[in-house]
């Protein structure tokens, strides 16, 4: 799946379901094509602008070392979210459950 099309699903189910806002996502991307570019990155931040108060999580399951510094910049296009990176789904969850603690 390339980034524009991930862009529209995220988009459209955001606009169905707001809630999902708040949430926190685990995104695997270890398939993704790899074009996702800034422009696909700000749709999705204006998506998620109506943020909820508090703190909300994305962590990508991808093995690239370049995507973590992807990541970090992403949190500059977003209100009160985080984006962190694991290597396996079993990682994110326990990465995600570490900052939920505070850790």
């Amino acid at each position: 799946m390339g980034g524009r099309e991930a862009t529209e699903i995220i988009t459209g189910m955001v606009r169905e379901r707001p809630e999902l806002i708040g949430w926190d996502w685990v995104q695997d991307v270890r398939l993704a094509s790899g074009d996702v570019d800034v422009g696909d990155v700000t749709r999705v931040a204006r998506a998620f602008a109506d943020a909820p108060p508090g703190v909300t999580f994305t962590v990508f399951v991808s093995t690239d070392p370049n995507l973590g510094t992807w990541a970090r910049a992403m949190d500059f296009e977003f209100v009160r979210r985080r984006h962190l990176c694991a290597p396996t789904p079993e990682a994110a969850i326990a990465l995600l459950e570490r900052h939920r603690a505070g850790g």
